[in-house]
């Protein structure tokens, strides 16, 4: 049987919004994953990972490092890094205003540079 199913094509703006969208109403609880099980088996061992064949050897190649965290949402990641790695500085970068509203409110530090992407223009990125 042959699938005659036709699939709304998308432009970049109507994935972005729908992005939003799906990310803006769960910023305030999106961090809850910390407390499920699986996530947090799963975040320990890539954080093995990663600060073993990534952070470590660029710690030790540049002590004040700076990274970029496209897609931060929280900066769940970028604020475990910080914390692990008290030389370098991020900058991070998401389309979601809300979540990046949960990072200012939580704890907003000088190490950090939010930048909210907005694609649905032709001018990226607008600092926040």
């Amino acid at each position: 049987m042959q699938n005659t199913t036709k699939w709304k094509k998308r432009d970049q703006t109507d994935r972005a919004i729908s992005t939003k969208d799906y990310f803006g109403p769960k910023a305030e609880v999106y961090d809850l994953t910390d407390t499920q099980s699986y996530w947090v088996l799963s975040d320990q061992l890539l954080w093995k990972l990663l600060d073993k064949y990534c952070l470590k050897p660029l710690a030790d190649s540049n002590k004040n490092f700076h990274f970029l965290d496209a897609g931060c949402g929280t900066a769940r990641w970028s604020s475990k890094i910080l914390q692990n790695y008290s030389n370098c500085t991020a900058t991070l970068l998401d389309i979601t205003p809300e979540m990046l509203s949960v990072r200012i409110a939580v704890r907003a530090t000088p190490c950090l540079c939010l930048v909210l992407a907005l694609l649905s223009t032709a001018r990226m990125p607008v600092l926040m």
